[in-house]
Formats: structure tokens, C-alpha cells, sequence
């Protein structure tokens, strides 16, 4: 769908560089010339697409984990002091 696409388009450079990831590739599904359905719905194809990627185990496309039962990320204890943040000895030099 073209509303997900473009999101996904608009987040690339912020994944590449912020999450330390290689990003998405957005690829298009293309119907199969010798596929028989009984409607004939482009909708209707991207369903059975997604019910197909669904169907994979979950040993090969790894574990989703709903966001419910994410656990929030704590921001990492940051010094104050100058000192302790800066700090160059004579044997770092």
C-alpha cells in the first residue's frame, strides 16, 4: 500500500542513521501471471500475500513481539559533572 511505502521511504535515513540499521528495501509483489482467483481484486491478492508471509514459521522470520510487552527503555544515568565527563590525565595524552 502506498500510504505504508511512504513511510517507510520517509524513515529510511533516520533508521540508517540513528538506529544502527541497514534500513528497509521496499519491493513490489507482483501478482503471478498463472494465479486463479475468484475475484479479481487486486486487494483481495496483497490479502493472500500477507496470509502467505504469515504463514512462515517463526524460526524464519523471527520473533514479533507486540509493543504491550516491550518494556519502556530507561535513559542511561548521565554524570554532571565536568570532571568526571572531560576528564584527560597526563597518560591519556
Amino acid at each position: 500500500m502506498k500510504i505504508y511505502s511512504d513511510v517507510i521511504s520517509n524513515l529510511q535515513h533516520f533508521w540508517t542513521t540513528s538506529m544502527n540499521t541497514q534500513g528497509f528495501i521496499i519491493t513490489e509483489i507482483t501478482r503471478p501471471e498463472n494465479l486463479e482467483m475468484d475475484y479479481d481484486d487486486s486487494n483481495t491478492f496483497y490479502r493472500y500475500a500477507v496470509a502467505y508471509g504469515l504463514s512462515f514459521p517463526e524460526i524464519d522470520i523471527g520473533k514479533i513481539i507486540p509493543p504491550r510487552e516491550i518494556s519502556p527503555i530507561k535513559d542511561p544515568q548521565r554524570s554532571t559533572k565536568f570532571d568526571e565527563c572531560y576528564y584527560i590525565s597526563k597518560d591519556m595524552v
